[in-house]
C-alpha cells in the first residue's frame, strides 16, 4: 500500500509540476520567447527517445519474454501499434480545436484552451499509467520515465494555457488549471501498479504501448511543431537524448 501511495504521489507531482509550469511558460507567447519553448518541447522529444530506446523497449522485450519466449516481439509490436494509435486519436481531438478561424474571437479561444485541456487529462492518465507500470519492472525505469514525461507535459500545460491567456484568463487561473490537468495522472498511475500485478503481459504492453506513444509525439508532434517555431531549437533534442541516456544508465 505504501508503494502504491509512493509511485501514486510521484506520478500526480510529475503531471501537475510539469503541465502547471507550462502555464506559466505560456505568459512567453506575449514575450515572442518562441525560442524557449522551441528548446523546451526538443529536450523532451530527446528525453523521450533515450527512454523509450533505452529503458521502455528492452523492458517491455524482456517483461514480455517472462510470458512467452516465443510470442514476446509480437506482443511488443501490439503494445507499441496501441500507444501509437491512441495517441494519433488524442493529437486529432486536441487539433480539432485549433483551426486558425479559433483564433480570432476570444470565446473560441476560450474553447481551443477547454478542448486541449480535456485530451491533456485524457493523456496524462495514460502517462502515469506508464509510469506505474514502469515502477513495477523496477524503480529506475519509473523515474526515467517520470522524467520524461516531466519535460513533455511542459509544452502540453503551455499549449492549454496559451489560448485561455489570449481569451483574457489571468496568468495565474490559466496556470491553475493547466495543473489541474495533471491530476488524472495518479489514476494511471495506480491502475498501471494494479494491472501489473495481473501477468508479465499486462505489463509488457503497457510498457509497449507507452514507447508507441512517446514515439508518435516526439516525431509527429513536439520535433516538427517545436522546428516550427524556432529552427534552432533542434539542439534540444540532441541534448535531450544525451541527457536521457545518462537518465536511464546512471543507476544501472
Amino acid at each position: 500500500m505504501d508503494t502504491l501511495m509512493n509511485i501514486t504521489l510521484i506520478s500526480v507531482a510529475t503531471g501537475i509540476v510539469g503541465t502547471g509550469l507550462g502555464g506559466l511558460f505560456a505568459s512567453a507567447f506575449h514575450v515572442k520567447k518562441n525560442d524557449i519553448l522551441g528548446f523546451i518541447m526538443q529536450l523532451s522529444a530527446g528525453l523521450m527517445l533515450a527512454v523509450v530506446a533505452f529503458d521502455l523497449l528492452p523492458a517491455a522485450f524482456d517483461t514480455a519474454k517472462m510470458w512467452n519466449q516465443r510470442w514476446f516481439l509480437s506482443a511488443s509490436i501490439v503494445g507499441v501499434i496501441a500507444g501509437v494509435m491512441f495517441a494519433a486519436v488524442i493529437q486529432h481531438i486536441m487539433e480539432r480545436g485549433q483551426e486558425p478561424q479559433y483564433r480570432s474571437k476570444k470565446v473560441n479561444l476560450m474553447q481551443t484552451g477547454i478542448i486541449t485541456g480535456i485530451a491533456i487529462a485524457m493523456h496524462n492518465t495514460f502517462e502515469g499509467l506508464a509510469i506505474g507500470s514502469g515502477f513495477d519492472v523496477s524503480p529506475v525505469l519509473g523515474i526515467s520515465i517520470a522524467i520524461a514525461i516531466f519535460f513533455h507535459d511542459i509544452p502540453e500545460g503551455t499549449a492549454m494555457a496559451a489560448p485561455m491567456i489570449g481569451a483574457g484568463m489571468s496568468v495565474g487561473k490559466a496556470t491553475f488549471y493547466a495543473a489541474l490537468s495533471g491530476v488524472p495522472m495518479a489514476l494511471g498511475a495506480a491502475l498501471g501498479v494494479i494491472l501489473g500485478t495481473i501477468s508479465p503481459l499486462v505489463i509488457a504492453i503497457c510498457l509497449a504501448a507507452a514507447a508507441g506513444t512517446m514515439l508518435y509525439i516526439s516525431f509527429c508532434d513536439l520535433i516538427p511543431t517545436a522546428g516550427a517555431i524556432s529552427p534552432a531549437s533542434y539542439a534540444g533534442a540532441v541534448l535531450g537524448m544525451m541527457l536521457g541516456i545518462i537518465v536511464t544508465n546512471i543507476f544501472d
